[in-house]
């Protein structure tokens, strides 16, 4: 956050005070304040704009390596359209939740796998979210994508020589299990506003921020809030 004090986001006291706080509570505060400096850079200060974006994507973010042009121009065609090209939906995505935390969530590899284990485990859909790439060696240990294929690997019987021999074989029935990377974060964004509008009742201040936890206590089973 040392970051932010010479572009006159944060001030060293306020520093302090957010690194006094909870990890969750540092967090929901950092939204809370980068939010308005966001939404006025990008109608007044184009520059200032460029350098929180980078901030929020290879700072807070971690995603050090992203190309800072392309990942621009990139975030200007999502803020002009606001559908998001998946090979760069980590980054972004971070940016579009900070921006429109109403509307968006963060879309990366920890977020598809962890939906994907609840929909595996609990039974609670038969579509799935396609996972972006990744460096969790945790996760890469138990590959996702081989445990949904397992789970289904009926489907991926062969009937015959011919058809096993198609180059596109496996991605075929890939499509009819995952939901395709063109419609995968505009799913993601309605599922996750409909489970807090039924997890949040009447609480509009809390609907209105996607990234609240949504698993406190639920009176009804899991697969209730899925139905992909």
């Amino acid at each position: 956050m040392a970051a932010l004090i010479p572009l006159q986001i944060l001030a060293q006291e306020m520093v302090n005070e957010l690194n006094s706080k909870s990890f969750y509570e540092k967090e929901v505060a950092l939204k809370a304040i980068l939010r308005p400096h966001l939404i006025d850079a990008h109608t007044n200060d184009s520059i200032l704009f460029e350098k929180l974006t980078m901030w929020i994507i290879k700072e807070w973010g971690g995603i050090k390596a992203a190309n800072e042009e392309s990942t621009k121009l990139l975030i200007q065609e999502f803020l002009k359209s606001r559908v998001a090209k998946f090979d760069r939906i980590a980054s972004i995505s971070k940016v579009a939740a900070y921006m429109f935390p109403e509307e968006c969530i963060i879309y990366d590899s920890r977020v598809a796998y962890s939906l994907n284990w609840i929909l595996l485990s609990q039974n609670a859909g038969h579509k799935f979210f396609p996972i972006p790439e990744g460096r969790n060696s945790k996760m890469s240990a138990f590959n996702m994508d081989t445990l949904i294929r397992l789970k289904y690997v009926h489907k991926y019987v062969a009937l015959d020589k011919i058809s096993l021999s198609n180059k596109k074989y496996i991605s075929k029935i890939d499509g009819e299990l995952y939901i395709s990377k063109e419609r995968a974060y505009q799913t993601l964004n309605f599922l996750i506003k409909e489970i807090a509008k039924r997890l949040w009742v009447g609480q509009k201040e809390k609907c209105d921020q996607l990234f609240l936890p949504k698993c406190s206590y639920s009176p009804l089973p899991i697969e209730k809030y899925f139905w992909i």
